[in-house]
């Protein structure tokens, strides 16, 4: 709980620089409050499968970023920082809802389902508003055109490195009937916790010495 909070201050945070930076974000941010208030009007064995099915994507979006550390190479320390930090925070947590779920739902094929068919709906709802939420963006930043770029995304998504390709086997991992987050063992990247923290703290030490 303790977790989600700095996360969604962190998001609230990181949204108004963005909007500072004359993006749309509070529109974006309508269309996902609306899904999920729609969401929890749902019976709540499915509101938990679809929590479930939400930590187990972003635990895999977490171990890409952690595990290619290249997708961090260049950019602004803080924005490296923040996303790092998700990532661990993501990895620390991704068995958690899933416990509850088979605590309270069962590990039963009715259970089964459940979380199976909130896995694909969710991941429909994701990319559905991922996609164009980003086309957005790159087209408000004046990418929309630039062939390069687009061809370095392709590269980095499902060419070489190929990040989200080479994710996919632990996407699919969902899908075994006796899957467990903690079957992808990279709890190794929790070690780089602490250091980050130190790292986000020398922001406030620099900052002060600037002022």
């Amino acid at each position: 709980m303790g977790q989600e909070g700095c996360h969604t201050r962190e998001h609230e945070e990181y949204n108004e620089a963005l909007v500072a930076e004359g993006m749309p974000i509070e529109a974006m941010d309508a269309v996902v409050v609306r899904l999920l208030e729609l969401v929890k009007k749902a019976p709540r064995s499915v509101q938990l499968a679809a929590t479930v099915a939400l930590e187990h994507l972003t635990a895999v979006l977490g171990d890409m970023l952690l595990r290619n550390t290249e997708l961090m190479e260049g950019v602004d320390p803080h924005y490296s920082a923040i996303w790092r930090w998700h990532a661990i925070e993501e990895t620390e947590h991704k068995a958690v809802c899933f416990d509850a779920f088979e605590q309270v739902v069962g590990k039963g094929i009715k259970a089964y389902g459940l979380r199976v068919g909130a896995f694909l709906l969710a991941n429909a709802l994701f990319w559905s508003l991922y996609v164009p939420f980003y086309m957005v963006m790159v087209a408000k930043s004046g990418g929309l055109l630039n062939l390069k770029g687009w061809w370095k995304v392709v590269n980095l998504t499902v060419g070489r490195p190929g990040v989200l390709r080479r994710a996919l086997p632990d996407w699919f991992d969902f899908f075994r009937p006796g899957f467990h987050p903690w079957m992808h063992d990279n709890r190794e990247f929790l070690d780089q916790a602490e250091a980050l923290m130190d790292e986000v703290a020398a922001f406030d030490v620099n900052r002060m010495k600037a002022a």
